[in-house]
């Protein structure tokens, strides 16, 4: 069955990607999303979430969902940690777009949050500080960065159950460990000088494979570890030399992994890229150090710099990434074919002269890309003699991408605020006692809003008549599914087949790779759509079983399998 499973997924595929949208679809200004952005002040946080299509549209007219932290989550985590989380710093949202992960850095926390509902629902303490948690895209687990605990520790991580669990077993310590050559994880001082001084975690970004996971040190240096294995492994090691340090923005293209360094107190007016070869890493076994050595994209250490967010635009199969320079005020572009710096742009205007960008997020349907901007009183990465993250504009940078991602322009932000009545003294700027707004944008991402889809299949058998039966569902109950083609196998020893159902706006494309095939135009918000339902002559025994497939274009490309179903 495997066989023919995946040669009807590739007919699928071939076919979804070449389709168009159906005539007289309305889509409005492109596929919905949120923008979901926190802001560190306070204790637990406050999370501000947009409705990304009129954000986009008008920075400043546009109303968020505010949700107070230190309400659901602070209660959730004292209950099932025993302990409240502070400073809420990091947010990603797992592949599927269903639940947001939020990383509490002055705290170990690590929250889950469905991202429908915005209501938490696990929270873990994995000790010292939580200062970024990754997800793997196959979702099997999230990978967090315990910065001052100097751990690399796992989550697993079952979303359709919501059951999230820290994995004990696989826990790496960079403090303690020795790499697969010999040498310390961290300098001790004595018998190793200069190679890893200091290995407070910062980011552990992980590839699309979901197995590597390049692991940024404050101190400089980089692990590219095994996050698969237990307990994860160093498949290779990089000393400060190499890759300078307190790196964290991370993005993927054409077989290459590209890292930031620069940022932060000991490396705060640097911005570095490299871009690592990611076939070069071993299935097995491990490399030789500062193997494979990444290319310097580019390394810009004279003047005011510091690079930390990082996004792949969507133009031109993502031919250029972007990495904001929050001291800079600027977004570095590199063309992800040639690996190289082909452009720099501003962020500053008249009514934003300091925006400060840090991590940034792009929108479905690549027009806009949105950044944090930092506050007049940065809590984290700044080194206060040098003021490398304070910025003057707390909120959202809407940024307009232009000529297919090269270039970009701030068109607007919506401000956070987080206003005092008196003027405080900020412990993180030199000199600064005449602040008035704790705002601290950190924290962002774009959230896809998706059709919630799935398949059920059945079949029965009278005699030498075999029918096979499935139904599309669209629990989603804002967002329609456009462009689906569903195929249900044929299985060895069924001949004569024919389409017995075909509901309204759908087509039957007849036999294709060795499946009976439909095209569905759209599958309606809260809704569903069939049944789809062939029948044939039946010779032997059985028939095996089959599991059908879906594919669909809108509002982002997607495919699922049924359950297998045999009569």
């Amino acid at each position: 069955m495997k066989s023919r499973i995946t040669k009807s997924l590739v007919i699928i595929a071939v076919f979804c990607l070449a389709g168009t949208l159906p005539a007289g679809t309305a889509l409005g200004a492109g596929p919905p999303f949120e923008v979901w952005a926190l802001d560190q002040s306070g204790t637990a946080g406050t999370l501000y979430v947009y409705d990304g299509l009129a954000l986009g549209a008008s920075p400043t007219r546009a109303t968020p969902e505010v949700i107070d932290l230190a309400g659901t989550v602070a209660a959730l985590c004292s209950s099932q940690t025993g302990a409240a989380p502070t400073r809420a710093h990091m947010l990603l949202f797992n592949r599927s777009q269903t639940h947001a992960i939020l990383s509490y850095v002055a705290t170990g926390h690590v929250v889950f949050m469905d991202a429908a509902t915005r209501s938490p629902v696990a929270c873990i303490d994995v000790g010292d500080q939580a200062h970024a948690a990754f997800p793997a895209p196959d979702e099997s687990y999230v990978v967090v960065a315990n910065q001052n605990g100097k751990l690399l520790q796992r989550i697993t991580t079952d979303y359709a159950t919501n059951s999230f669990t820290i994995d004990n077993a696989a826990t790496l310590n960079v403090a303690t460990c020795s790499t697969p050559n010999g040498w310390r994880c961290q300098d001790d001082g004595s018998t190793q000088v200069g190679v890893r001084p200091n290995n407070v975690v910062i980011c552990p970004v992980v590839d699309s494979s979901s197995r590597w996971v390049f692991v940024t040190l404050g101190g400089g240096g980089l692990f590219v570890v095994d996050g698969k294995a237990t307990p994860m492994g160093i498949v290779a090691e990089y000393d400060r030399d190499a890759i300078h340090a307190n790196g964290c923005g991370g993005v993927e293209k054409g077989g290459k992994m590209f890292i930031t360094s620069g940022g932060g107190p000991g490396n705060a007016t640097e911005a570095d890229v490299y871009a690592f070869d990611l076939r070069r890493f071993p299935a097995s076994g491990f490399n030789a150090p500062n193997t494979p050595l990444p290319r310097w994209v580019f390394s810009k250490d004279a003047g005011e710099h510091d690079t930390h967010g990082a996004l792949l635009t969507k133009a031109q199969d993502g031919a250029y990434a972007w990495f904001g320079d929050r001291f800079a005020n600027a977004v570095e572009v590199v063309d992800t074919r040639t690996s190289n710096l082909v452009n720099t742009f501003s962020l500053r205007g008249p009514a934003w002269p300091d925006p400060a960008p840090d991590l940034m997020g792009i929108a479905p349907g690549g027009d806009w890309a949105f950044a944090a901007l930092r506050g007049p009183c940065p809590l984290t990465a700044n080194d206060p003699a040098a003021g490398n993250a304070v910025g003057s504009t707390p909120g959202i940078g809407v940024i307009a991408v232009e000529r297919g991602g090269f270039s970009g322009r701030l068109v607007g932000v919506a401000s956070i605020s987080s206003p005092t009545a008196q003027p405080f003294d900020c412990p993180s700027v030199a000199g600064e006692d005449s602040t008035t707004d704790r705002a601290d944008p950190h924290g962002i991402a774009v959230r896809s809003i998706l059709p919630q889809l799935r398949v059920s299949l059945s079949s029965t058998r009278e005699g030498d008549k075999v029918s096979y039966s499935a139904t599309i569902a669209n629990t989603a109950e804002n967002v329609m599914a456009v462009n689906a083609y569903l195929a249900i196998p044929v299985p060895p020893g069924v001949s004569v087949v024919r389409a017995t159902a075909s509901p309204r706006g759908t087509g039957f494309r007849g036999l294709e790779g060795g499946a009976a095939a439909w095209i569905v135009e759209t599958i309606p918000a809260g809704g569903s759509v069939g049944p789809f339902t062939y029948t044939g002559q039946a010779s032997g025994d059985g028939p095996e079983p089959v599991a059908a497939f879906l594919h669909w274009l809108y509002p982002q490309e997607g495919s699922l399998v049924s359950n297998a179903a045999a009569p």
